[in-house]
């Protein structure tokens, strides 16, 4: 956090961030009473949650017990001693920063940031504020980004050739938020593609959200000549599975199931 005198005691640190005077914890790593959750990758743990709308849509599809306080983006509410906004985070549908002001000082809390627009939710905003908290799971091990348009068009030129080898192209994405956009993008190219039902339940969420998907059904036996197969890889709300090499393990279990023991080698 910044080192700016009206700042120090807005946040402090007790296994995750926590907002004085309100009750509220950031992104919960453990059970509390009441959770601010950041996107829909569902990390946040409380009984209550604070999340955008689109968020609690993702969430409630794999969370039944807690309840949710659902709040739109830039419509500011009050938790306590604190006047509370969510802001676009850029990353997904719904997924948000929080501006705090508590005592005429203004705390912007991130998680997930993205500030290439991709087509999945709202673009970033970058409001004033006097400290900047900033909660990075991946931290400094985290990959650099790629330029998008420029691994898209990649990706689909191996598509393309895998294709044109009568083969079955396999595709691994990130499923909550990669795999919409890859899903979206080559739909609109006119490929057809299998889904993993992880992939599935994702896309169709988003799709419900507004973002247009074409040409992409639900995985059940063997893709049909000409269709490319998209699995998840990795699941970024398990440690473990953030390791590129145990997430590309999964993955290729998930392949032999798919295409069957002769395929998959």
């Amino acid at each position: 956090m910044a080192e700016h005198d009206d700042a120090r005691g807005l946040a402090t640190w007790d296994d995750g961030f926590h907002l004085p005077g309100t009750g509220l914890w950031l992104d919960a790593r453990r059970p509390v009473a009441l959770a601010f959750a950041s996107d829909g990758y569902g990390d946040a743990r409380g009984a209550r949650i604070v999340a955008t709308p689109e968020t609690v849509r993702f969430l409630r599809r794999r969370r039944s017990r807690p309840s949710f306080l659902a709040s739109p983006v830039r419509r500011p509410f009050a938790i306590g001693e604190a006047d509370l906004t969510l802001l676009p985070a850029g990353t997904m549908p719904g997924a948000a920063q929080l501006l705090a002001r508590r005592r005429g000082t203004a705390l912007l809390y991130l998680r997930r940031v993205l500030p290439e627009p991709i087509g999945l939710g709202e673009p970033l905003e970058s409001p004033a504020a006097e400290a900047v908290l900033v909660d990075a799971p991946g931290g400094a091990a985290a990959p650099a980004c790629t330029r998008r348009a420029e691994t898209l068009e990649a990706i689909r030129a191996w598509v393309e050739a895998t294709l044109e080898r009568s083969e079955i192209p396999v595709l691994l994405a990130e499923p909550l938020a990669t795999a919409p956009v890859l899903v979206a993008r080559l739909g609109r190219l006119g490929c057809e593609m299998r889904l993993h039902s992880t992939v599935y339940e994702s896309v169709r969420v988003h799709a419900a959200l507004g973002l247009a998907t074409k040409r992409a059904w639900p995985l059940s036996g063997r893709p049909r000549a000409g269709q490319l197969l998209v699995l998840p890889w990795g699941d970024p709300r398990r440690a473990a599975e953030r390791d590129p090499a145990t997430a590309s393990a999964a993955a290729l279990r998930l392949l032999g199931r798919a295409l069957g023991p002769r395929d998959a080698s």
